[in-house]
């Protein structure tokens, strides 16, 4: 399905797809810009900053895009909730938003050297709160949420960080809900440290110098000692702060310490945070699509990554996780809505467009469990984006 979309001029960097029509001057005697012009191509976004100089000069404010085979999660959302799926549960919104507000709180004000310590009880609280809707909610990538701008990243990926964490802790200990409080608030802090290192460095777009990667690296020892100071006692949260950047093979930072010397708590965290930060884009990198994250994260199991969480990880989104565009063997294509944990290859597919590349008129979810080898994925499209944290209401604006 081809899905077009208005977007503001100024946001046209961070988009992919196709011009959907012809962006005419205003006299309508000249194309600014024309149809079918491909986004994604380098050439083109190499010349995108004077093209939008000159479209915002001539008092162009949007325009229309197009893309095929891209869901947006709350599409997606939307339609498994209408066809009353088993996981349609979504992580409540209004909280999601709540939360990303407090963490931008409590790190602006700690950057600002202001006191905290109000504003830090309460965002522990809430990650307490959120522990609870983690154990509501069952699909882990429907709930991960996107970022509205630049400034906003580290909050945002602190969130999904806690979410992801606290999803691999009720896969592998679903009696422990002390831990995944633990996770779900160390995910939450586990950045406060970057509140230590200037913003240009974090998002520079090329290479670090060795001494603004030394910077960025005491980001988790500065972080532990920042939630030490506000009250932070837990041994499992600090860890989950100062060792998230260890691997497995020892070759991580701040302490380089290996396999099961790294608390249970720090090899999630790991693993939470590398995911969420490779299907992120950032001005230095596009996003990974979730199942080639999940590829690299496998391909680095044993190196970086403990086994045991990366199988947990995995029979929570499978193999292709919620979200993935798929083509399969009768080649028909369509998005991923759910999995079976006890089989990763075969999820519950939404169709989009049948074996003849026609756009299927009427829903239809195929579980690939009930087809045997009869039928299976041949192919990984792409992904959706994440949810906006947008209103409900707003969302398909």
């Amino acid at each position: 399905m081809e899905i077009i979309r208005r977007v503001a001029v100024e946001h046209l960097a961070s988009c992919e797809g196709l011009i959907a029509e012809d962006v005419m001057s205003a006299d309508g005697k000249a194309c600014l810009l024309p149809k079918g012009t491909n986004l994604s191509l380098d050439a083109v976004r190499q010349s995108l900053p004077l093209v939008m100089r000159q479209l915002q000069r001539r008092g162009v404010a949007t325009i229309l895009v197009s893309r095929e085979n891209e869901y947006s999660l709350d599409e997606l959302q939307r339609i498994v909730e209408g066809l009353e799926l088993p996981f349609a549960q979504e992580l409540d919104r209004s909280l999601a938003r709540h939360t990303v507000a407090q963490v931008g709180q409590v790190y602006g004000r700690i950057a600002m050297d202001v006191s905290v310590s109000a504003d830090f009880a309460m965002l522990v609280d809430t990650g307490k709160v959120l522990a609870r809707e983690i154990r509501r909610v069952p699909q882990i990538l429907l709930s991960l949420s996107n970022l509205r701008s630049l400034d906003e990243y580290t909050f945002v990926h602190s969130l999904n960080v806690a979410l992801l964490a606290g999803f691999i802790v009720k896969r592998m200990k679903p009696d422990d809900p002390v831990l995944l409080e633990a996770v779900t608030i160390g995910g939450l802090l586990h950045d406060l440290g970057k509140t230590r290192v200037a913003p240009d460095i974090l998002n520079k777009p090329g290479r670090l110098s060795e001494e603004e990667f030394r910077k960025v690296q005491a980001h988790p020892s500065e972080g532990e000692l920042l939630a030490r100071q506000a009250g932070v006692e837990d041994p499992r949260i600090l860890s989950f702060i100062r060792h998230h950047h260890e691997r497995w093979g020892g070759e991580g930072y701040p302490d380089k310490i290996q396999g099961e010397d790294i608390s249970l708590a720090a090899r999630i965290a790991a693993v939470a945070d590398v995911f969420d930060a490779l299907t992120t884009k950032r001005v230095y990198k596009d996003a990974y699509h979730n199942a080639r994250a999940l590829q690299v994260i496998i391909e680095s199991t044993g190196s970086h990554f403990d086994r045991t969480v990366v199988r947990s990880l995995l029979s929570s989104v499978g193999l292709y996780p919620p979200g993935s565009v798929v083509e399969l063997s009768d080649n028909s294509v369509g998005v991923v809505v759910g999995n079976r944990e006890r089989d990763l290859f075969r999820p519950q597919v939404l169709l989009q467009k049948d074996s003849g590349g026609t756009s299927c008129e009427e829903l239809h979810v195929v579980d690939l469990h009930d087809h045997g080898v009869e039928l299976f994925i041949t192919k990984v499209l792409g992904s959706a984006t994440k949810r906006s944290l947008r209103e409900p209401s707003l969302a398909g604006a």
